[in-house]
């Protein structure tokens, strides 16, 4: 299983509260996608301390360590994928953490970095227009809404003067791309279309996708969303091969009928689903949100 976690809260607590999780859930071989779009950017002052906060590096420093440290089942290492919005103000540390070369305190490459795209950034890129990050203690809620909901916040930053740094928005995309070719990250994952297409939209806004992105699931400090997987090969069932190219002038419906067992595929789904269900009610849950999140859901 993969689970998609929040950081709790950004606090001294919060943080060592999700690194224990994470442990937790490496112990038992699972893989963590974890959002950090509510921690502060470098600079921000502690107000329980008075002091400014050295921001997102360090802290991802601990997790990376953490992952070397707690071995998925004691087997191979722990994999932790953080994500990110652009319109945090740490972004560019954060695009350049797991590349070759620099100081090894700004670097992670023991962890996975994945941007946490909205739309709005993709059309500043297009429109070669400035882009405005941000620091979540002084411009709050960006993570928590999406689509013309987040543009309008973030235009209300922008024009109250809340924005930490200014920069060309395609310097920005290809500094993301340099990454890329460097080191195969960040993941590129899309706010915005994966909250369209949303079938938990009645629960919250999906902050995250997972280790290995194939999956988008509300989580939130309260649960800790979990992927169960099951794989089906379709090409078991079909009787003949299929017209490929498709005839235009054909009956698709009854093209597929001809070529495809959907006797044998209907049972064998039935059987892959009650399996799952059967995963979700009995299997080990390392941590009690997970627990939590799929019983209900």
């Amino acid at each position: 299983s993969c689970f998609l976690l929040s950081l709790n809260d950004d606090s001294i607590e919060g943080i060592y509260e999700s690194l224990g999780e994470c442990a937790r859930i490496s112990k038992h071989a699972g893989g963590i996608g974890l959002h950090m779009h509510n921690l502060r950017a470098t600079g921000s002052v502690i107000k329980s301390t008075g002091c400014t906060t050295e921001g997102l590096m360090p802290t991802l420093r601990v997790f990376n360590e953490s992952s070397l440290l707690v071995k998925q089942a004691g087997k191979r290492p722990g994999s932790i994928a953080i994500y990110l919005s652009p319109d945090h103000a740490d972004c560019e540390r954060f695009i350049d953490m797991r590349r070759n070369h620099g100081e090894d305190r700004e670097r992670c490459r023991d962890l996975f970095s994945g941007l946490w795209i909205p739309d709005k950034f993709m059309r500043a890129v297009s429109n070669d227009e400035k882009w405005y990050m941000f620091s979540p203690d002084t411009a709050p809620g960006l993570a928590d809404v999406c689509g013309q909901e987040y543009d309008d916040l973030y235009d209300r930053y922008v024009r109250e003067g809340k924005q930490r740094k200014v920069v060309n928005a395609r310097d920005l995309w290809m500094r993301i791309i340099s990454a890329q070719i460097e080191t195969g990250t960040p993941y590129l994952t899309y706010k915005d279309a994966a909250n369209r297409h949303n079938n938990q939209s009645n629960i919250g806004v999906i902050k995250s996708s997972n280790l290995c992105t194939e999956i988008m699931e509300v989580s939130t400090p309260e649960q800790i969303a979990v992927c169960n997987l099951a794989s089906i090969c379709l090409s078991q069932f079909f009787l003949q091969p299929l017209q490929t190219p498709v005839d235009p002038d054909s009956d698709l419906v009854s093209m597929l009928e001809a070529c495809v067992d959907f006797d044998s595929l209907r049972r064998t789904t039935s059987a892959v689903v009650g399996a799952l269900n059967s995963v979700i009610d009995n299997t080990l849950y390392p941590v009690d949100k997970a627990r939590f999140s799929n019983l209900r859901h």
